[in-house]
């Protein structure tokens, strides 16, 4: 037990010598460059020397180094304070580079690698929670153009069943516009607003929605009833029926209203497109419907975009109501919760 302690005593010893001397290594590298011929030749030779005992030392193993590795040490540390110390860089020179670095690291992150985001309504219930707290990938599809819909380079794009973030598309607002104005007279509150939603139809998909059932061109989803679960639809209190889906790789629950209602606002909307008597003023003039493989009306995705639905059906704004989504806008595909009212929940990954 004792030798175990020691060894484990000489480890910390040896790591705590390395940290430092590596430290002094950075700082004496950029005194030698910085001071140049100014310093005088037998400071310079002096100084390599015992930077190549220090590296030399480092990469010896074992209890015996540590010595000597303390003295090489010793002495950088008189050099960095003593001849070299006109060439260091100064504290708040240091800090400021630090601050700068990290600061360019963050950046990296946060508009190619990922970003959070947190889900500010209840249109992904029960698969995302309002105020819950995402990871998003912004590399999951290429490589994006900071604050331009667009990417440097693509590598992949959006499967069937994923989760996604992305700008809201529609620039203007169709009930606006159904009275006579130009739409540049009607812009929409939402625009460029970010929205999630999942994945449903690909560019040239036929999407129809019968009997709750989402169908891609004329086939049903894989669907299972799992049970009930109580809801609310604009605040008021309602009684929902949950489906297992699968679509593509990802299982997930949807969620809609039960045929019976407890009030007006408890609408099921099992239907789409529309049916007949439905005020398409409400829609945009890009939702334009087509005859599925069936026959009835059904809408076929464009090229270059994505259909998307909220998993909480009837009480989500999405591409049923105002069209699809240009996959270069996307700005990612979400990862997992990190932070949620349910602690159960963090770290629990979006299916």
């Amino acid at each position: 037990m004792s030798s175990s302690l020691a060894n484990f005593t000489t480890w910390r010893q040896r790591r705590k010598l390395i940290v430092r001397g590596r430290l002094l290594r950075k700082t004496l590298t950029h005194a030698l460059a910085a001071l140049g011929t100014d310093l005088a030749t037998p400071i310079k030779e002096t100084t390599r020397t015992r930077l190549r005992e220090f590296d030399e030392l480092v990469a010896q193993k074992g209890a015996a180094s540590v010595p000597a590795l303390r003295k090489v040490v010793e002495e950088l540390e008189r050099l960095s304070d003593g001849p070299l110390s006109a060439g260091r860089k100064g504290t708040l020179r240091q800090y400021a580079e630090s601050i700068a670095w990290a600061a360019a690291i963050a950046i990296v992150i946060r508009f190619f690698l990922i970003e959070p985001f947190q889900i500010p309504t209840g249109s992904m219930i029960p698969t995302l929670q309002i105020h819950d707290h995402i990871f998003v990938s912004k590399c999951a599809y290429g490589i994006p153009i900071p604050f331009v819909r667009n990417y440097f380079v693509k590598w992949a794009a959006p499967k069937p069943g994923e989760v996604v973030v992305f700008p809201f598309p529609l620039d203007y607002d169709p009930l606006c516009v159904a009275t006579g104005k130009a739409r540049s007279e009607c812009p929409h509150p939402d625009y460029g607003k970010d929205f999630i939603k999942r994945v449903v139809g690909l560019p040239g998909d036929f999407i129809q929605l019968r009997g709750n059932r989402v169908l891609v061109n004329g086939k049903a989803l894989d669907s299972r009833h799992k049970g009930q679960a109580p809801c609310e639809i604009g605040g008021v209190p309602c009684v929902c029926a949950e489906r297992e889906e699968q679509l593509g790789e990802h299982k997930y629950i949807s969620r809609h209203v039960l045929e019976a209602r407890s009030s007006a606002a408890c609408i099921n909307s099992d239907t789409w497109p529309w049916p007949r008597n439905f005020d398409f003023s409400l829609l945009p003039r890009e939702l334009q419907f087509t005859p599925g493989p069936d026959g009835t009306p059904a809408f076929r995705v464009p090229e270059g975009n994505v259909l998307v639905m909220g998993d909480n059906r009837d009480n989500s704004s999405d591409s049923r109501f105002w069209g699809t989504v240009p996959v270069d806008s996307i700005r990612g595909k979400a990862l997992f919760v990190w932070l949620a009212d349910d602690f159960s929940r963090i770290f629990s990954g979006v299916k």
